[in-house]
C-alpha cells in the first residue's frame, strides 16, 4: 500500500506555495520541490540550482529532467509512509521546454510520464488572470529567473507554457477570485481527501 503523490503546478504568482503549505498541513503530508536541494563537493555548499540555472537553455532543461527523476524516486519512498506534495514536476519540465520552442528529446514525452520518472497520483495547476499574477509577482523577492523574465515580457511563451501543462491529465483551479481556503477547498475535492 502507498500514499498517494500530489503534484502542484503552475506559473510564478498563482498560489503554489500557499497551497503546498495548507495542503501538506491539511493531510499530514511530506513536501518536495523539484528541483530537490542537490549539492555538488564542485560547488562547496551551494545547490546545483544556481549553477546550472546560468547555463545554456538546454543544459538548464536536463539538469531539470534530472532533477525530477530524483524528486520522484524520493517521492515514492516516502508515499510508503504518508501523502506526498510535490511543487513542480515533470509537467513543468515540458511545459517550459514547450513555451520556450525548443525541439528537445524531452517533447516526445509531452502528456506522459516517460520510464525513470514517478507518475504521480494527483495533479493540480492553479491558474491566475495575468494581471493578477503580476501583483503577486512583484510582492516577492525570488522572481528573479530566466523564465520569470520571460513569462513577464513574452505573451506567446507564456501561453504555450501553459497550454503544454495541460497536456497532462490534469486538474485546473483558477484562483483569480478565490481565497486561499478556497483553493484549499477545491484541491481536496480534487484529490479526495488523500487518506
Amino acid at each position: 500500500m502507498s500514499y498517494p503523490i500530489i503534484v502542484i503546478e503552475g506559473l510564478d504568482g498563482v498560489g503554489k506555495s500557499t497551497l503546498v503549505e495548507s495542503l501538506s498541513k491539511k493531510i499530514n503530508a511530506a513536501i518536495l520541490k523539484t528541483p530537490p536541494l542537490i549539492y555538488s563537493p564542485m560547488l562547496g555548499e551551494e545547490s546545483l540550482r544556481p549553477f546550472f540555472d546560468a547555463q545554456p537553455e538546454h543544459v538548464r532543461r536536463e539538469y531539470y529532467r534530472f532533477s525530477c527523476v530524483i524528486a520522484g524516486a524520493k517521492a515514492k519512498e516516502l508515499s510508503k509512509v504518508q501523502p506526498v506534495i510535490i511543487d513542480r514536476y515533470w509537467t513543468s519540465t515540458v511545459a517550459y521546454a514547450y513555451g520556450a520552442g525548443e525541439a528537445h528529446d524531452i517533447l516526445r514525452h509531452a502528456g506522459t510520464y516517460p520510464n525513470g520518472i514517478v507518475k504521480p497520483d494527483h495533479t493540480i495547476l492553479l491558474t491566475v488572470s495575468e494581471d493578477v499574477r503580476l501583483k503577486r509577482i512583484r510582492k516577492r523577492q525570488d522572481t528573479d529567473t530566466v523564465e520569470e523574465q520571460r513569462l513577464a515580457t513574452d505573451i506567446a511563451f507564456r501561453k504555450r507554457t501553459l497550454n503544454a501543462f495541460r497536456w497532462f491529465d490534469i486538474h485546473e483551479i483558477d484562483t483569480s477570485k478565490l481565497t486561499p481556503n478556497e483553493v484549499l477547498t477545491s484541491a481536496l475535492d480534487v484529490i479526495g481527501g488523500a487518506q
